[in-house]
């Protein structure tokens, strides 16, 4: 099995192979247009903003399993961009790739990696959790379901997803641990702080639990305002990062979804913030509501939140399997509605 292909780490001089694999596994249909622009990937991997594993055969790279490094302080990866070619799936390359992947995060220093498997399929919801891994939250409406998922296996399509599921397919957060995290002191906003609790109970992390300092009548005040947001178009996905105190958050977000009309909203809050109470409820008020936890995401442990637009009742009809997304999806029903 497997015969003939070689795992190693990916170079700036394997994208234009790179780009060749996702355009024979997805035309031109896949959610990151970088792998589409040759220069553009070449220079992400010089950077090591893109740090894979791939699979090659002769000349030819005929898998790539890849890390993100979302924020530079992060003590944790996301890992995704899980491509197999048509030619040498079905012999066992998944597992190698897989199992080189955990070396590389290792190798690179991080203590963990979050994937997001989707909802169109039992067993990548499975194997999510099957070596110690835990789900931190869920992502409704978080992909088109004309894209094929990335962390399905690669031998989806479009075709053999159900007929019955909505057109937008939810993906579940798995942090997937390798070896202890730094202890930190974090600040728990009021209306999250029973599940963010439990989430970090169920992932055994040392945290000192702080209530915001302030009510939500005041705020801290911060000279540099520093938000990052980005919109991925072939998703309809707009992804902002607010890493210092901004009270008139929700009127900045407002302009943003004005401008982009994303179907799905997420935005990441540090957990450090001592406004993150007031920042939440304001953002309350234009239809967000809990998404999930990030564990040392950034400089610090991150709450996701998501809005939806439209926000509809087929939304939460996601097929979660494992319990604990089940708890949190009901949660997230519970949060939205309320």
């Amino acid at each position: 099995m497997n015969s003939g292909i070689i795992i190693r780490d990916l170079e700036p001089k394997d994208a234009a192979e790179l780009s060749a694999l996702f355009r024979r596994c997805y035309g031109k249909t896949y959610g990151s247009s970088v792998f589409y622009n040759v220069d553009a990937l070449a220079e992400l991997i010089s950077k090591r903003e893109l740090i894979s594993t791939i699979a090659t055969k002769g000349q030819q790279i005929v898998g790539h399993i890849g890390i993100t490094v979302r924020h530079h302080q992060s003590k944790v990866c996301e890992t995704g961009n899980t491509v197999v070619d048509p030619s040498a799936r079905g012999q066992g390359l998944m597992l190698r790739l897989g199992a080189a992947l955990h070396e590389l995060v290792k190798r690179n220093g991080y203590v963990a990696y979050l994937h997001f498997p989707t909802t169109a399929h039992d067993v990548m919801q499975k194997a999510s959790v099957a070596y110690g891994g835990q789900e931190t939250g869920v992502m409704l409406a978080y992909i088109p379901k004309t894209t094929t998922p990335e962390t399905t296996t690669p031998e989806t399509t479009d075709t053999k997803l159900k007929n019955n599921q909505p057109s937008r397919l939810a993906a579940t957060v798995a942090y997937q641990p390798l070896s202890s995290p730094p202890t930190r002191e974090v600040i728990l906003p009021k209306r999250y702080r029973m599940v963010i609790t439990s989430i970090y109970e169920n992932l055994s992390l040392n945290r000192r639990i702080n209530a915001p300092s302030i009510s939500v009548k005041q705020s801290h005040t911060c000279d540099v305002v520093r938000i990052i947001e980005n919109y991925n178009d072939q998703r309809g996905l707009l992804h902002i990062f607010v890493e210092t105190a901004c009270i008139d958050i929700a009127e900045k977000v407002s302009v943003w979804i004005k401008k982009y009309q994303p179907k799905v909203t997420h935005i990441d809050l540090p957990l450090d913030n001592p406004d993150i109470d007031i920042m939440i409820e304001n953002l309350r008020e234009i239809g967000f509501f809990f998404s999930a936890v990030l564990p040392e995401f950034a400089h610090t442990d991150l709450l996701r939140l998501q809005a939806i637009s439209p926000l509809m009742p087929d939304n939460f009809n996601v097929n979660v399997i494992n319990k604990t997304a089940i708890r949190l999806t009901d949660f997230i029903r519970q949060d939205a509605n309320a």
